[in-house]
């Protein structure tokens, strides 16, 4: 259902850095985003398949089809740098 979001993760512009940068994970002990601190952000894990074994549950984001390397590297440089809101 378009704007529906599961658990409070709005990925909607202009939503979508407050409902993921430094926020309590529904699934997981860790937050969602940790900036500057990847192997500790849940989404980022999760989008890895690595969820798991950081204590997570549920499937590999996103559905379907996994990310690229290329791409999760990309991410992965946003969080390590400080997850910056631009």
């Amino acid at each position: 259902m378009p704007g529906a979001a599961q658990a409070g993760l709005t990925l909607e512009a202009g939503a979508s850095y407050k409902a993921i940068v430094s926020v309590a994970s529904t699934e997981s002990k860790l937050v969602r985003i940790d900036p500057g601190k990847p192997e500790q952000s849940y989404l980022l894990l999760k989008i890895a398949g690595l969820h798991i074994k950081a204590g997570g549950q549920g499937s590999q984001m996103p559905p379907g089809a996994p990310l690229d390397k290329e791409t999760i590297d990309v991410i992965r440089t946003w969080v390590l740098e400080g997850a910056q809101n631009n």
